[in-house]
């Protein structure tokens, strides 16, 4: 029921393949998140912080280049 932050490292610090998807799904109750480490960008948001709908949304981070994301799913 407590809040929950994931954080995407950067590139330097995890080898992320070409095509690599991450699926998150909000599975509590409290609220949920996603940023990204510094120099990350997602959606063109450097570091911005997104936050999951309401309980069990889903959202799935597509890697587009180095430390370049796309995030898509119920967020905002």
């Amino acid at each position: 029921a407590t809040s929950q932050t994931v954080t995407l490292p950067a590139q330097a610090t995890v080898a992320w393949t070409a095509d690599a998807e991450i699926h998150i799904e909000r599975g509590a109750v409290g609220a949920g998140s996603i940023t990204g480490a510094s120099g990350v960008q997602i959606n063109g948001a450097v570091a911005g912080t997104f936050t999951l709908g309401a309980q069990y949304s889903v959202v799935t981070l597509k890697r587009k280049a180095s430390n370049m994301w796309t995030l898509f799913g119920n967020a905002s």
